[in-house]
This record gives structure tokens, C-alpha cells and sequence, in this order.
């Protein structure tokens, strides 16, 4: 969201693996700086009409718990 690319929200072919066990014996293991190895196509959800505003929310709380059970069974 706002330019940002979230890697942790993706798929990863099984063809990774060995990309990704030799980054962290380079010690490289920020997810960020990690897919910098790799051939990416990214979503971009901003302008697309999957996504909608409720699509990705954090839910630190309690009650962010109870707004997203809400969100998921009234839909709004």
C-alpha cells in the first residue's frame, strides 16, 4: 500500500528454495532486501479492483479483532 511492497502476502514457487537457503547463509534474512534476488511479478492493490480498503488491516487490538469478526460476517 502507498508504494510499498509487502513481501511477507505472496507465493513463492518451490524453485526458490535454494535462492533462499544460500541468502541466509550470506546471512542476508530481511525478507525486504531478500526479494531483491528474485524475478518478481507484483500486485499492485492500489489500482486494482480485488483490493478494497478492507482487504489488508492490522489487527493489534482486541477490538481490531472484533471490527474485522464484524467486518467478515455483517460485510461492512
Amino acid at each position: 500500500k502507498d508504494g510499498i511492497t509487502e513481501p511477507l502476502v505472496g507465493v513463492y514457487s518451490k524453485n526458490c528454495l535454494n535462492k533462499w537457503n544460500e541468502l541466509i547463509q550470506q546471512r542476508i534474512i530481511k525478507l525486504k532486501e531478500m526479494i531483491l534476488h528474485f524475478e518478481l511479478n507484483i500486485i499492485h492493490v492500489n489500482d486494482n479492483n480485488l483490493f478494497n480498503n478492507n482487504f489488508f488491516m492490522n489487527i493489534n487490538t482486541n477490538i481490531d479483532l472484533e471490527n474485522a469478526i464484524n467486518l467478515t460476517i455483517n460485510g461492512n
